[in-house]
């Protein structure tokens, strides 16, 4: 306050000196900061479109061979992206570069978002001094990654509209066809053969869990179609991430300040 009162806060930064630097932003005089080791995990974050990667990384390597600085071509990806998961991923990421990480050590916090491969060439790329080169790179790459996607996609649609067709067909015939035929073979009080019994007995079994086999039937259609047509980015290592080491979040808690 402006009679010189301690106040006892805390603030969320990467670092100590981001915590100093946030603090002093406002005005504030930093007395005493201790530094509190949040639960063990990775950076909060959702995956992100495909699309979205290609975008965000063909505009940064243009950006980086055009002399940009990290930072500001960051907060400009930052400002133009519509997505807000991928949104939020690239503020996160200008953050800890401000605070002093290197740009492949702020996208691993996000594996969701960025794979081993992405975050290797980067890495790469960074000590050899050709980001822009490896990013346009990796753009090419995703872009190619894309494409293909959209043809398996494309290839896929026939097929997946046939098998839901031919399926409605035959549940047709086996809940309005097969109990006509039904009753006429009742009729006959002749031996049935194995395979006419089947489909019979096939026909009563689904009129009596006819609801239950519709909804299964639903929940399966929409899991295929949601394992066939997403857009998320996939980086084919589901799995290993477990054998990494977990990154150690920091909260600095809690700062005395008070005011200059």
């Amino acid at each position: 306050t402006g009679t010189g009162r301690e106040i006892r806060s805390s603030v969320d930064a990467a670092t100590e000196p981001a915590a100093i630097a946030a603090l002093l932003n406002r005005n504030l005089l930093v007395v005493s900061i201790q530094e509190k080791i949040a639960k063990k995990g990775r950076t909060a974050g959702g995956s992100v479109p495909l699309s979205d990667l290609v975008m965000f990384t063909r505009q940064l390597a243009t950006m980086i061979d055009a002399g940009l600085a990290m930072v500001q071509s960051l907060q400009a990806l930052a400002d133009q992206t519509q997505n807000k998961v991928m949104r939020d991923v690239i503020k996160d990421i200008c953050t800890r570069v401000e605070s002093g990480d290197s740009f492949s050590e702020a996208l691993q916090k996000h594996p969701k978002a960025f794979n081993r491969l992405y975050v290797a060439m980067v890495g790469a790329g960074e000590k050899g001094g050709l980001l822009s080169e490896i990013l346009a790179r990796l753009a090419t790459y995703l872009e190619n990654t894309a494409r293909l996607q959209k043809k398996v996609k494309s290839s896929m649609m026939y097929p997946t509209v046939v098998t839901i067709v031919a399926i409605g067909i035959t549940v047709f015939l086996l809940v309005k066809v097969i109990p006509v035929f039904a009753d006429i073979y009742s009729g006959f009080g002749a031996q049935l053969p194995g395979p006419t019994k089947f489909l019979m007995n096939l026909s009563s079994l689904l009129q009596s869990y006819f609801l239950l086999f519709i909804m299964t039937a639903v929940i399966a259609v929409g899991i295929l179609v949601e394992v066939v047509f997403r857009e998320d980015y996939d980086d084919g290592v589901e799995g290993d991430d477990d054998d990494e080491e977990s990154d150690e979040d920091t909260e600095m808690v809690p700062p005395k300040v008070k005011t200059t």
